[in-house]
């Protein structure tokens, strides 16, 4: 069914925020303060200002949920009932949730985002063939796996492919018929792994 860019309707946002963050000594990253032009607040928050200004935002987290929770409908990976680690949980937790056609899906831990960079995403879905399971962004290097616009209806295809042990959302995405879009520049979508990762403004 094709979906009209401009109706939020049409599109539910899941932010992922369930990483350990081992790199960063097990900080909990997207409510690391961030300065990103000329303001400083969580990088999740950047992530919602760039990403999600109306559509329902749910956010996976596994932690600090009385944090997370001011910002959207907090799903743990426990809530699931799926024995499986890494960040497919969190978009199965969006897939299962979401009441619309389409699942936003953005890592928290990206707060150099540009303002509205889904919308070349939210535009071809307004002109996507059903046949079209995904659509993603493509950096001008590679595909951005975790960036990305997903059929809700692929829930029960990713449970499918959880549950048989495999964990890479490149390999699920390769899986479907996806829909690559170019999306510049490549550096909005870096995430914070490191604490020399983040930068002291980016504009």
């Amino acid at each position: 069914m094709a979906t009209k860019a401009e109706n939020l309707d049409d599109i539910t946002t899941i932010i992922l925020c369930g990483g350990n963050a081992l790199r960063m000594q097990g900080t909990d990253k997207p409510l690391v303060p961030v300065t990103h032009n000329g303001r400083s607040k969580p990088m999740l928050d950047h992530v919602i200002a760039a990403t999600s200004k109306h559509s329902p935002v749910l956010i996976s987290a596994n932690r600090n949920h009385h944090h997370y929770a001011q910002r959207g409908r907090v799903i743990a990976d426990a809530d699931l009932g799926v024995v499986a680690q890494g960040p497919l949980m969190g978009v199965l937790a969006g897939l299962l949730n979401a009441r619309t056609p389409w699942l936003l899906v953005c890592p928290g831990d990206t707060p150099y985002l540009g303002e509205d960079w889904h919308h070349p995403l939210t535009k071809q879905a307004a002109i996507a063939k059903p046949n079209v399971q995904a659509i993603t962004v493509h950096d001008g290097t590679r595909l951005q796996p975790l960036h990305t616009l997903v059929r809700t209806a692929l829930d029960e295809h990713l449970l499918a492919y959880l549950v048989r042990g495999q964990r890479s959302a490149i390999g699920w995405l390769n899986t479907l018929h996806v829909l690559p879009v170019p999306c510049a520049p490549a550096n909005q979508f870096a995430s914070v792994n490191r604490f020399e990762d983040l930068r002291s403004d980016a504009s």
